[in-house]
């Protein structure tokens, strides 16, 4: 955005606005901040320029970076707005420039938004393998941060998910951790797991699914079965 008044002794009345009119999905990030090149060139105190954010689709607007009367030169700011748009999910940016004077200008220039979150537990690898009526899980981890512990879920097909089984987490780690879980005497069929990971707050989140099936018939193949051997 650039705005520019040059009309020397005449004034203005100008009100320049540049609104960013897709709304941004900040809900997940834990930290939330903007930056942007920036050249601002003010005549006396009444000169304004404002950052401003919505968090309702564009009814109102909050100012979180706010210059009223003071020159601020081929500068890059960096604005944390963490504060303002957290755990929010229609964010909208603009851009207000106030200039009642004359000989001004506001260039703002790649104007970037960003967001950092923390993972909680980097689940690397989830995996299933059928041994007779047994269904042994294992997953490991790159790195937990307030790891509880996992909920092993299960669903048999055109099922629900429930329970079958927990194992405690490490907590915070930096260090890869492996884990497994047995789910035993299971009948025959086709079988889906997750894992649901716990936060010691109460937060959860799902791993992906693993698929199975169980054919006894083939895994124990002499049950309920008569094999007659000629003489040696």
């Amino acid at each position: 955005m650039t705005a520019d008044v040059d009309d020397c002794g005449s004034g203005s009345t100008l009100l320049s606005t540049a609104t960013l009119n897709q709304s941004i999905d900040l809900s997940v990030y834990t930290t939330t901040w903007i930056e942007f090149d920036n050249d601002w060139n003010t005549l006396d105190a009444q000169d304004e320029a404002h950052v401003e954010v919505s968090t309702n689709g564009g009814s109102t607007w909050v100012g979180v970076w706010d210059k009223i009367g003071t020159d601020i030169r081929s500068t890059h700011e960096v604005v944390d707005i963490t504060s303002f748009v957290a755990g929010q999910s229609d964010v909208k940016f603009r851009l207000r420039s106030v200039q009642p004077g004359w000989d001004w200008w506001w260039a703002v220039d790649n104007f970037c938004i960003y967001g950092s979150y923390i993972v909680p537990v980097e689940l690397t690898s989830f995996a299933a393998k059928s041994n007779g009526t047994d269904i042994n899980l294992t997953w490991t981890t790159a790195t937990e941060t307030n790891n509880q512990g996992f909920d092993i879920e299960r669903m048999k097909s055109d099922g629900v998910f429930e329970q079958v089984g927990y194992v405690p987490g490490f907590g915070t780690t930096t260090e890869p951790k492996s884990y497994s879980f047995v789910d035993t005497k299971i009948g025959n069929g086709k079988y889906s797991y997750r894992l649901k990971q716990m936060d010691f707050n109460g937060s959860f989140s799902y791993s992906q699914i693993v698929e199975i099936g169980i054919d006894l018939d083939l895994a124990m193949p002499c049950i309920g079965k008569k094999y007659l051997f000629g003489p040696f």
